[in-house]
């Protein structure tokens, strides 16, 4: 990671009161006006996902299949706010973030599941 990011990673990792060096790998995501990304989970060869929200805020929406019906929960996300999805939010709820008006970036850092013991997604 070049400096800057590894910068940003120890400052959120503080923040967040985690280990920074646990988490190896870094995405900076570019949400143009009208973009936004679909219902998904990340592979669950990822653990824990760290995230730094920049620009315009957003819905950050989860939902988890329970019974046949869809249990949804959002959250918003306002500029320079960090978020750490771990557990059963990490796991057994997707999440999405509905089209924006403006632009923001989201960096997400993300710590690597231990071979034994990755999840199931459910």
């Amino acid at each position: 990671m070049p400096p800057f990011v590894v910068a940003l990673r120890d400052k959120a990792a503080r923040a967040a009161s985690v280990v920074s060096e646990r988490f190896p790998q870094a995405l900076i995501t570019e949400y143009s006006p009208g973009a936004g990304i679909g219902w998904h989970r990340d592979k669950a060869v990822f653990a824990e996902a760290l995230s730094v929200s920049l620009g315009s805020p957003c819905v950050l929406r989860f939902r988890r299949r329970t019974d046949g019906n869809w249990e949804r929960r959002s959250v918003e996300v306002q500029p320079r706010s960090l978020y750490l999805l771990r557990g059963p939010v990490r796991h057994a709820w997707e999440h999405s973030i509905p089209p924006l008006s403006t632009m923001r970036y989201s960096v997400t850092f993300r710590s690597l599941a231990s071979p034994d013991r990755a999840p199931q997604a459910r």
